[in-house]
């Protein structure tokens, strides 16, 4: 009887965890191009469900209003955010690696709810884990960057809920110079 009890707890985790199925991935964004860590920051959280991945954009620290594009490209990147190889080739029409451009608030954040992202997955054929996703500042020639790695729904949870708490709030930088 034991062995019946166990097999079917078994069976069930097993169902329960391929009927739901989701998956969770971040990088957190903060490594300028000039390799210092203050500056721009933020992350990039992908969910994955039903064959569908979107992705949750939050850059702090930025100039207000500004367009920018965030790309996602094949290699991890060194020190300085280079180094990162080519854009991810992404099915369909549009830009390699393209996620889109976004614009800054007046607050200077970034702040993207649910960018759905065609063509690509958390998982093989077309999986971008490992991949780096790269932030071309707005209103600047530098750039930010991160590693796309694994995550949990706890922390996705934790880390989408808090940014889109901070969105609004001001988080312009201190003019610089005289």
């Amino acid at each position: 009887m034991k062995t019946v009890a166990f097999i079917f707890v078994l069976l069930t985790a097993f169902t329960v965890g391929q009927v739901s199925g989701v998956k969770y991935a971040h990088c957190g964004l903060g490594r300028s191009a000039d390799g210092h860590e203050s500056g721009p920051s933020g992350h990039v959280c992908f969910k994955e469900e039903n064959n569908h991945l979107s992705a949750q954009i939050f850059v702090t620290g930025v100039k207000a209003n500004r367009a920018s594009n965030v790309h996602i490209h094949k290699k991890k990147p060194n020190e300085n955010c280079g180094g990162v190889g080519k854009k991810v080739n992404i099915p369909g029409p549009g830009v390699e690696g393209n996620l889109g451009e976004i614009t800054s608030n007046s607050h200077c954040n970034i702040f993207v709810e649910n960018r759905q992202i065609d063509g690509l997955s958390l998982t093989d054929p077309h999986s971008i884990m490992g991949k780096t996703v790269v932030v071309h500042l707005p209103g600047t020639s530098g750039k930010i960057c991160c590693t796309i790695s694994e995550m949990n729904v706890v922390k996705y949870t934790s880390m989408t809920h808090h940014a889109s708490g901070r969105a609004e709030t001001d988080s312009c930088p201190s003019p610089s110079g005289p």
